[in-house]
């Protein structure tokens, strides 16, 4: 009997054993897969960008909702003024400086989930004309234009899916998530084992040189053109994110990629390699080389989620290095020249109420200090106040690029009041073709009253 047991036991055992090693195996060829490797490395971007970008859930008042405000800015240029003394062209990008100085700029954003409507209105004027007074109207599934200056009445412009995915389930904010995530397994998907290259060799892991696998991809015009097309056709094959795509843009199932656009020149190229352990294939270093002819230029990062250190090369020699570490709250960079010098730092930090970004460099003749806030204020149940400003100057020897001071500020609540008047609308066929030719060329329209006095 004891013998039996024993037998029994040992037979258990290796079956066990067998089991272990065969899952082994398969993990472990997991982990190793190239596209895996790549993919662990691409979910931490996606992580590290929900947690920069993502909005506090106290902040989200649903689909019914108000949001009204302001945009001042004040920029100065020592360099643009000096040019625009002997430059034409200068003298344009003066005015337009000038111009948003001036500028008075007042807009709203109104939405009601419940009858389907919503309301875009911006009026920007000087205290001498008006640049831009717009109004985009959606009501009872039916989109309307309003352009002051080139036509008088609302513009019927059509039929207006944006509500179709807008419910109790699918609000705005789970349809954004939704695609943000989408877009990134798709990115993974169509990293196909082709691309890759996989060989052993020897890398500089801080002081100290060690063996490492290293995983390569290298992306060409061609390349970037076949992932950009395989993204695209997931989006219009996945049928969650065809239908909240198709709500916003009607023609997106027309919508295809400008194979005539170049990404990248015939001999530039850029090479995406990550470093990983001999033996259990963990990721120790991130590297992007950009080959553009003669030049090239090297970004690596050596380290793991919570710390490490950035490094740009020219030449093969280590130009600027950062000492960075990384939590929810707070992203900090050490900024350092070739010698070990610091020439500056970069600091993120986020709390409940209050977002900031800090960055003083100065890079050879090159400083640049930038300061950003966003601060919420007033927060109550159905409303809160937002004040973001941004604070820049970018000096190139001693001599003032730019100087600006930018504030938006506006308020949001949950509720909606769209009242608009669209008994005389007319149909965009109706127009003439003056009109027409104005409306499609709005952005040239707006860019020429800023660009003269």
């Amino acid at each position: 009997m004891k013998r039996r047991v024993v037998i029994i036991l040992f037979v258990v055992s290796i079956i066990f054993i067998s089991f272990a090693l065969i899952y082994t195996g398969i993990h472990f060829d997991k982990i190793s897969k190239p596209n895996y490797i790549f993919s662990t490395g691409i979910d931490m971007i996606k992580d590290q960008g929900k947690n920069i970008f993502e909005l506090n859930s106290k902040y989200d008042l649903g689909d019914t909702f108000t949001i009204e405000g302001t945009f001042k800015s004040t920029t100065k240029s020592e360099y643009v003024t000096n040019q625009s003394k002997t430059d034409p062209e200068y003298v344009k990008k003066l005015n337009v400086i000038n111009n948003f100085n001036d500028l008075d700029t007042k807009f709203l954003l109104a939405q009601n989930a419940k009858d389907g409507s919503s309301l875009f209105d911006i009026t920007s004027k000087t205290k001498n004309k008006d640049i831009l007074t717009t109004k985009y109207y959606i009501n009872n599934s039916t989109e309307y234009l309003l352009v002051n200056g080139i036509v008088k009445n609302y513009v019927n412009e059509g039929s207006s899916n944006y509500f179709e995915m807008l419910d109790e389930e699918n609000t705005t904010k789970t349809n954004i998530d939704y695609l943000y995530d989408y877009m990134f397994e798709s990115l993974k998907n169509n990293l196909k084992e082709e691309y890759f290259e996989v060989y052993k060799t020897e890398t500089n892991i801080g002081l100290t040189t060690q063996e490492v696998n290293k995983i390569t991809i290298e992306l060409n015009d061609k390349r970037i053109k076949e992932i950009l097309n395989g993204i695209l056709k997931d989006l219009k094959s996945d049928e969650k994110a065809y239908k909240i795509l198709s709500s916003v843009d009607e023609d997106f199932k027309k919508t295809k990629l400008n194979t005539k656009k170049k990404y990248l020149k015939n001999k530039e190229t850029i090479t995406i390699s990550i470093y990983t352990s001999i033996l259990f294939n963990n990721p120790v270093k991130y590297e992007i080389v950009h080959l553009n002819g003669d030049d090239k230029y090297t970004y690596s990062y050596v380290g793991n989620k919570d710390k490490g250190s950035f490094y740009y090369i020219e030449k093969n020699e280590v130009k600027y290095s950062a000492d960075a570490t990384f939590s929810n709250k707070k992203i900090t960079l050490d900024i350092k020249n070739a010698v070990g010098k610091k020439v500056g730092s970069l600091v993120y930090q986020k709390d409940e109420n209050t977002t900031s970004v800090i960055c003083n460099v100065e890079l050879e003749k090159m400083k640049y200090d930038i300061n950003y806030s966003s601060k919420y204020k007033d927060v109550k149940k159905d409303s809160y106040s937002n004040e973001k400003n941004l604070q820049i100057k970018i000096t190139d020897n001693l001599v003032s690029k730019i100087e600006g001071d930018y504030t938006l500020e506006y308020t949001v609540t949950n509720k909606a009041n769209i009242e608009e008047d669209i008994s005389t609308a007319v149909l965009k066929s109706t127009l003439t073709e003056e009109e027409n030719n104005k409306l499609d060329n709005l952005y040239d329209i707006v860019k020429t009253r800023l660009e003269s006095k």
